[in-house]
């Protein structure tokens, strides 16, 4: 049986109907624009929270593109880890883990607020891990200001993700390989000894020796396992 791909969610963090956790609706007010008044296709004007088709368009591909993160098993533990960095305010060089969560929206135009509360709406939905929505909403409302100085300093953040993306992302991409080859290359050595053993049990014997050589660092069983092939 062909294996069903995992479902991307379409929910319009800024409009989606649902039960209203007071963490979504504080976002969404640093999102509002008071004095537009927009009407239904019937002609309805909408009493709450008031945004423009630009503004509902922009939340909506942040929440779907962070959703379709969470969909790659290659990407979703890396993206846990630098969140953790992100909503612990204790956080050494934390503005790092700032631009590269930032960085991860480039071409939209968002900013540190924008971002930061999308990800507390999701947050609040999926429900990870409880403390992280209020850390997310407490960093969006913290750039909310157009001219205080974190807001400024959010801006030094993105401009200096975006000039340093392409460099990064190559980076990434070559570290990566790396990774992927001495994967390969130890997977090959396992099953020169024992070639009936399988891709599961072969991932498991790097998993443990990878975790012995640095356990900060070690992969995931399912990691190796995506990225092992048997020749």
């Amino acid at each position: 049986m062909k294996k069903e791909k995992a479902k991307i969610e379409t929910w319009c963090p800024l409009t989606g109907p649902g039960p209203y956790d007071n963490i979504i609706e504080r976002a969404r007010l640093l999102w509002s624009r008071p004095g537009i008044e927009l009407r239904t296709p019937e002609g309805q004007v909408l009493a709450s929270n008031c945004f423009t088709e630009k503004t509902i368009e922009k939340a909506q591909k942040i929440y779907d593109r962070w959703d379709k993160f969470q969909h790659d098993p290659l990407e979703v533990e890396m993206l846990e880890f630098k969140m953790s960095m992100v909503v612990n305010p204790l956080t050494a060089h934390r503005e790092e883990y700032l631009k590269d969560i930032t960085l991860l929206f480039a071409g939209l135009d968002a900013s540190i607020q924008e971002v930061f509360s999308i990800l507390a709406i999701y947050e609040v939905r999926v429900s990870k891990n409880p403390a992280w929505p209020l850390e997310l909403l407490a960093l969006a409302e913290r750039y909310s200001e157009k001219n205080s100085p974190d807001a400024l300093r959010g801006k030094k953040v993105i401009n200096g993700a975006i000039k340093s993306g392409q460099a990064r992302r190559e980076q990434i991409k070559e570290d990566r390989k790396e990774i992927w080859e001495d994967l390969q290359n130890r997977a090959e050595r396992i099953w020169g000894k024992n070639p009936r053993l399988s891709k599961t049990q072969t991932a498991n014997s790097i998993y443990n020796a990878l975790i012995k050589e640095d356990p900060a660092e070690v992969l995931s069983v399912s990691t190796i396992r995506q990225r092992i092939k048997k020749k």
